[in-house]
């Protein structure tokens, strides 16, 4: 079977900071085949051409395309497969990579350009490129200055790729500045934990906390990798769980008491969660 061809076009290192080195990169897939390496430098891959699906951790593939911007700022399993079933495929990138030191730097509170990009971006995932016209003639430019590797380009290559992070930071609606989008999930959660036994819908959440249901939902999303109401019927299942080992409530007591609506909801998530009735959990525990 044929293997994944991994190539390096271009490369200039010993950047100034906070970059580390750019490459021109670009992975081959036979059909059918799949590429997993370990990701251990902080990076950021500008697509130019192709299209492959990229797992990072196992997580949910995101389809690479030139439209989009593959961020990695963390150590991570990342695999590409082909998004088409018996058809090869290939990405090629310029990859920026990052001193490490610096991301750690920037998260403790530091104020440079980038303290300013890094809690933009997600630590991992995709964003969309710009719309600027400028920015096929900056990829082109760094291409260009990676082909002919002089030492001079080295300060055109940094100011260019300042930009770039800039640009990006900056034009993406979607990104959020981590410490806030935190801070919005942990008042999500504490409203939940509050009205666990009560009826719970996003629009008294967002009502709430005076923000868009739908922003909160796509944040939550995002950030959690799980819906509010995943967490909502979660959490509620937990605090039955709770009733059925520390009380001697009927189970449609414990049912309401946890915030299910009919016995029957509950019965049905409970067993789906837990693969036995609630009645069959309370017996196990005191047999």
């Amino acid at each position: 079977m044929p293997q994944p061809l991994n190539r390096l076009f271009s490369h200039f290192d010993q950047l100034e900071t906070p970059f580390l080195f750019l490459e021109e990169r670009e992975l081959n897939l036979p059909a059918n085949t799949s590429h997993t390496f370990q990701n251990v430098l902080p990076k950021l891959l500008f697509i130019l051409e192709g299209d492959l699906l990229c797992s990072l951790n196992g997580t949910q593939p995101v389809h690479c395309t030139p439209a989009n911007v593959l961020i990695n700022l963390e150590n991570s399993t990342q695999t590409y497969t082909v998004p088409q079933a018996n058809s090869p495929g290939h990405l090629r990138v310029l990859r920026l990579t990052l001193d490490p030191r610096l991301i750690h730097h920037s998260a403790s509170g530091s104020k440079t350009l980038l303290d300013f990009c890094i809690h933009r971006f997600p630590k991992m995932g995709l964003l969309k490129k710009p719309d600027h016209t400028d920015w096929p003639l900056h990829l082109g430019t760094l291409r260009s200055h990676l082909t002919n590797n002089l030492p001079e380009t080295k300060h055109q290559i940094h100011v260019i790729t300042q930009k770039l992070l800039l640009d990006l930071a900056t034009s993406n609606p979607e990104t959020e500045i981590q410490e806030e989008s935190e801070l919005w999930i942990n008042r999500i959660e504490t409203y939940i934990e509050s009205h666990l036994s009560e009826k719970i819908t996003l629009d008294e959440i967002a009502r709430s906390l005076n923000r868009s249901g739908e922003h909160l939902a796509r944040l939550y999303r995002k950030r959690r990798n799980t819906t509010i109401f995943e967490y909502l019927r979660s959490r509620r299942l937990e605090k039955s769980k709770f009733f059925l080992l520390c009380t001697d409530w009927p189970i449609q007591k414990v049912a309401a008491a946890s915030g299910f609506s009919t016995l029957a909801l509950y019965s049905r998530s409970f067993h789906k969660a837990n693969r036995v009735s609630p009645k069959e959990f309370r017996n196990q525990h005191f047999k």
